[in-house]
């Protein structure tokens, strides 16, 4: 008979030697089960295990065990530290120590060197001049953001082909699937690293706003989750019977079967390029507006209903747009320049009037005629889209005018 006894085994050797049992015919009685060299085997990992319990005692922890108990306590639940210390190299490290509390004091030791060049690098960069000239243009910064989409299925090819269009400063690629989005900035040296935060997210809400316009869809950094149920499940006790109750319609638009392509990447970067910056350090009232908006859109779910907010910052947005691109002068009548700008830049559209007038009377907190639906927010901002969009284009082919006479000055004669 084999001594060698596995746990799962050891464990079945035991119920088998507490327990008379009826197995496979006959009664299996506990002296019969347990052979001699097995009660042998097992009286030995007793022993072993009691002289194991009784070598251990329970010692004070001293001042420094307390510390690095204390460091390591606290950074294990932390967000970032766990991915920094515990790589391939400190995990290898683990097993050439004798002990767990000289792996943990290796750890801090290497940690606290980290820190230390890391404040080093800090420090030199706080003290660094701000370049001149050609410098200030020159990449120093790297800024990663993940964004995801409704409307739009992306792919990777027709990413490549805007990246070559933008070059080095921005970067668009594919997530783990169809609806995610990385967009990767590349900023210039002439911003310090005090504003770097600052400055990454005006400029990332810019193109946002950007891709938004040009795609005529909805872009954004998160995407309501709970649409149309609030629950995990539900069941009726008596029937063990799965219950399924969900909001109709969902919270969400049929964008249709549209794709990320070309014409809308080359709509994003030509509304990327013409878009107000603003001064130094702000956003113009227009782009606030409008990435607002956004913001309700990808906040809108059944534990908050943000449609009328986000129609009525659309609606702000839309107006001041039109103000903008002297549409309307701000002081007549708005419905009146509306009305005179549909008829000239959109006549094919209609229905806009009754999107509008809802608009209108929750800017004059008035009671709207009707509920206010994701229908009436999105239709609000795609009218903000098709505007803007035609506007910045007029702009662009204004400026390719401009650049084609100095290029080729009319001749005399």
């Amino acid at each position: 008979v084999s001594t060698e006894l596995g746990e799962g085994q050891t464990h079945e050797l035991r119920l088998k030697a507490l327990y008379v049992d009826w197995e496979d015919g006959k009664i299996s009685i506990p002296r019969e089960t347990v052979k001699q060299p097995q009660a042998k085997q097992l009286i030995e990992v007793a022993r072993a295990r009691l002289h194991l319990a009784q070598q251990a005692q329970m010692t004070e922890l001293d001042d420094e065990r307390k510390d690095l108990l204390q460091w390591f306590s606290r950074i294990a639940w932390d967000d970032e530290q766990p991915k920094r210390l515990f790589t391939k190299t400190s995990l290898s490290m683990l097993s050439k120590f004798t002990n767990f509390p000289d792996w943990i004091r290796w750890l801090k030791s290497d940690a606290d060197r980290a820190d230390q060049e890391a404040r080093k690098t800090l420090n030199m960069e706080l003290q660094r001049t701000e370049p001149q000239g050609t410098a200030r243009g020159i990449p120093k910064w790297k800024v990663k953001i993940r964004l995801f989409t409704t409307s739009h299925s992306i792919r990777q090819a027709e990413l490549n082909w805007a990246n070559d269009q933008m070059e080095e400063f921005i970067r668009l690629d594919r997530g783990k699937d169809n609806k995610e989005l990385f967009l990767t900035m590349a900023l210039p040296s002439a911003i310090s690293l005090p504003d770097l935060w600052h400055v990454a997210l005006l400029e990332s809400r810019r193109f946002v706003a950007a891709m938004n316009i040009g795609s005529l869809g909805f872009v954004w950094w998160q995407i309501p989750v709970d649409v149309s149920r609030y629950y995990v499940r539900m069941l009726d006790l008596e029937s063990n019977y799965e219950v399924k109750v969900e909001r109709a319609p969902r919270l969400t638009l049929d964008w249709g079967n549209r794709v990320l392509d070309r014409t809308s990447l080359f709509h994003t970067i030509l509304s990327y390029r013409f878009l107000s910056r603003g001064t130094v350090g702000t956003e113009p009232a227009l782009l606030a507006h409008y990435i607002n908006g956004l913001a309700f859109l990808g906040k809108n779910d059944i534990h908050l209903r943000m449609e009328p907010s986000a129609l009525v910052t659309f609606y702000e947005a839309f107006r001041i747009a039109l103000q903008q691109y002297n549409d309307w002068d701000g002081k007549g009548d708005f419905a009146v320049s509306c009305k005179a700008m549909f008829d000239c830049e959109f006549p094919e559209m209609s229905g806009w009037t009754d999107i509008f007038d809802l608009a209108e009377c929750l800017r004059k907190q008035q009671s709207p005629s009707k509920e206010i639906t994701l229908t009436h927010a999105v239709g609000m901002k795609m009218y903000c889209d098709a505007y803007i969009l035609k506007k910045l284009k007029s702009q662009a082919e204004h400026e390719k005018r401009e650049e084609s006479t100095i290029t080729n000055p009319p001749t005399e004669g």
